[in-house]
């Protein structure tokens, strides 16, 4: 996380999807800024303020059709507050169903910045289960 190198959108919504190293199922979401202190970041309004996390499945129908379906399970909404931290974890509020192989991050606003938002960092915690067994833990990530 270098001041200044973020991933920089137009306006003060977006979103980004990741993709999992597998199927997890994810307990926290940490996102980090740099602190108002810190020249070059645009400053704290370029922070993202209130977000939205969300488990996207994707799968395929059977009896030879390959259908792409994209199911989004919320898992909550949040806010970073730029007096806090850098770095900040949220415990996501709605408990997921199953473990899945996509997490989007949607922001729903920043600071202030009439702009541009940054993304500097976004880290999933979970557990990753084995693609055979939806139950069987490999272990946290």
């Amino acid at each position: 996380v270098f001041p200044g190198n973020c991933w920089a959108f137009e306006g003060d919504q977006g979103q980004v999807v990741i993709q999992l190293p597998g199927r997890v199922q994810l307990s926290d979401i940490t996102l980090q800024h740099p602190p108002p202190s810190v020249e070059h970041t645009g400053g704290a309004n370029s922070a993202p303020r209130d977000f939205a996390v969300f488990f996207l499945l994707s799968f395929f129908t059977h009896q030879g059709l390959q259908v792409y379906d994209e199911t989004e399970v919320s898992l909550g909404k949040f806010t970073f507050d730029v007096e806090k931290s850098e770095i900040q974890t949220f415990h996501l509020q709605n408990d997921p169903p199953a473990a899945f192989p996509k997490v989007k991050i949607q922001i729903l606003s920043n600071w202030g910045h009439p702009r541009f938002t940054c993304l500097y960092r976004v880290r999933a915690h979970g557990v990753r289960t084995s693609e055979g067994a939806e139950g069987s833990a490999q272990g946290p990530h």
